[in-house]
């Protein structure tokens, strides 16, 4: 969270974006280099930026006090409240979702190095305020396993079937940390995870509504990206930045393109990547945009295309290996299934033929190293 130094007083983000437009982000790095404003690290490892977005305990705090901020003095309150709100959740999942607690006991044949993973965060520089956010949320993610392995939080384990997705300790934890993620019985761990995930399911659910869509077989072969960067010319080295344009356009209004080229600066790539969008796949973009509702925007698709990944990964896939592996460690991060290296061929396999079987197209899995 920003304040103003010294005072201890919150600083509204869009003040600072009404007045500096297009260069707000240059005058917040200016601004905390002056010494006039900080970035606050809360206790207990959490942290919060108001310039980038909203972090887990900034969303569970408002949702029970009600507030727009978190005061420094109310950190050991909110944790205990926060404890309590993940043993709800928890025992929601116990009684309603039975069937994914085997999921929950292969959790405890992973082990997590949280000093290795300590000693990592801390080589890590802050000297700007991207590099200070990916150092915080880092800490914070290190800070809550290794408040876990020692006793002292539960393990979140909640399965949300208004998505159907699984949310554990690790479904969010940032890629580069599960480098240090081991399995007990010291076996080497691979990572399968489906590739262009997101426009796959959004590409199969749109054929399920009956919508001819060639941009299936794109998604199913892992070239949507590749095809999008080439109609609108996109330099490999800006992919990351290009892919995540493309994603925000799956659940933000329709009229964001036009919005984004007002406003310059990093917009001018949104809207390449809206006219490469509209260009290559018509028949997906106009059906994305039928499914935004007024006041809900991309949030419905959202819900739908999360619960397509888990009807894939959880249950056709993760809970079945269970069944013919029980004792196997396994994983799952919303699309992507960690496990042993020598199951990983299988892993790779049981979602090719699964993703044909429910969406027409096997998609493509890739193999590769937690944390690559």
């Amino acid at each position: 969270m920003l304040k103003v130094h010294g005072y201890g007083v919150p600083l509204s983000s869009l003040i600072l974006k009404k007045y500096c437009g297009g260069a707000y982000r240059l005058a917040v790095a200016a601004l905390i280099a002056a010494g006039v404003i900080e970035e606050v690290m809360y206790p207990k490892g959490y942290a919060y930026s108001s310039y980038t977005g909203k972090s887990k305990l900034y969303r569970l705090t408002e949702r029970y006090r009600g507030v727009k901020w978190v005061n420094e003095e109310y950190g050991d309150l909110m944790s205990g409240k926060l404890e309590a709100w993940q043993r709800e959740e928890n025992k929601i999942t116990e009684t309603r979702s039975p069937e994914m607690l085997p999921l929950r006991e292969c959790l405890k044949q992973f082990t997590f190095d949280a000093d290795a993973a300590a000693r990592y965060v801390d080589t890590l520089q802050d000297d700007t305020p991207t590099r200070m956010r990916k150092k915080n949320a880092r800490a914070d993610a290190v800070h809550r396993i290794r408040a876990i392995q020692e006793g002292a939080s539960i393990l979140p384990f909640t399965y949300r079937e208004n998505c159907g997705r699984l949310f554990t300790t690790y479904t969010n934890t940032p890629k580069d940390l599960l480098t240090f993620l081991k399995a007990r019985d010291g076996s080497q761990l691979m990572e399968v995870d489906v590739s262009n995930s997101q426009p796959y399911f959004a590409a199969a659910c749109a054929a399920a509504d009956g919508v001819v869509c060639p941009s299936l077989d794109a998604t199913a072969r892992g070239d949507f990206y590749k095809l999008l960067m080439c109609a609108a010319r996109c330099p490999d080295e800006r992919r990351y930045e290009f892919k995540r344009e493309v994603l925000s356009l799956l659940y933000d209004a329709p009229e964001r393109a036009t919005w984004a080229a007002r406003r310059g600066g990093s917009g001018v790539l949104s809207v390449i990547a809206a006219d490469a969008f509209i260009g290559v796949f018509p028949e997906l973009w106009r059906w994305v945009q039928a499914q935004k509702l007024p006041g809900r925007v991309g949030r419905e698709l959202a819900l739908r295309m999360q619960r397509a990944e888990g009807s894939l990964i959880l249950r056709a896939v993760a809970l079945s290996l269970l069944r013919d592996y029980p004792a196997a460690p396994i994983m799952t991060r919303h699309d992507s299934i960690i496990c042993r290296a020598d199951m990983a061929d299988e892993v790779q396999r049981r979602i090719q033929e699964e993703s044909l079987s429910m969406y027409g197209r096997a998609c493509t899995a890739r193999e590769k190293k937690p944390g690559q």
